[in-house]
């Protein structure tokens, strides 16, 4: 009987410790810019939130926008590598449709799935924390996040800093951890 529930517990944590991961973080660090959009997948909605410790204000260029992008960050770190924003969907092909605009209220039909600024607002820089849930923001599979990057923009387009989306696949310790 113990080998039984012995076997079990081992069973069980096999399968624990192959599950998808539930969280993702993206540590943004450029460009005056020092933030982490952490996504938490509750249920079928995805907690999104964003925090910024500096957030600095280029005249002229804000609010800006932000994305997830379809690819992760090259070697270099150039921002221009990770293609254009996600959009399995293809309503925006090669970010070259000129009649794209997301409708926030009509998000499933009108918006790229990465198109976050589209659907819950441009970023502020007199706003530090921004916290909303996406239901079509997946963490895993074809059209998952984790793995591509998230992007801030300019308001004229120009990337200014961007950072990949790594599973966080375990809780840190201390405020200082590194995921």
């Amino acid at each position: 009987m113990k080998f039984i529930q012995l076997a079990l517990v081992l069973v069980s944590g096999v399968f624990t410790a192959n599950a998808e991961p539930t969280s993702a973080i993206s540590n943004l660090d450029g460009n005056g810019f020092k933030a982490f959009a952490k996504f938490t997948r509750v249920g079928d909605q995805t907690e999104v939130e964003l925090n910024f410790q500096n957030l600095p204000t280029v005249e002229g260029q804000t609010p800006y926008s932000y994305h997830i992008h379809e690819k992760a960050v090259d070697a270099t770190g150039n921002c221009t590598s990770t293609g254009y924003h996600l959009d399995p969907a293809g309503l925006n092909p090669g970010g070259k449709n000129t009649a794209y605009k997301c409708d926030p209220n009509n998000k499933a039909t009108t918006c790229e799935l990465g198109d976050l600024s589209g659907k819950y607002g441009k970023i502020n820089p007199n706003q530090k924390v921004y916290k909303y849930t996406d239901s079509d923001l997946l963490l895993n599979g074809q059209n998952g996040i984790i793995g591509r990057s998230v992007v801030i923009h300019l308001s004229n387009s120009t990337r200014i800093v961007c950072a990949n989306i790594f599973p966080v696949t375990e809780v840190p310790s201390k405020c200082g951890s590194k995921y």
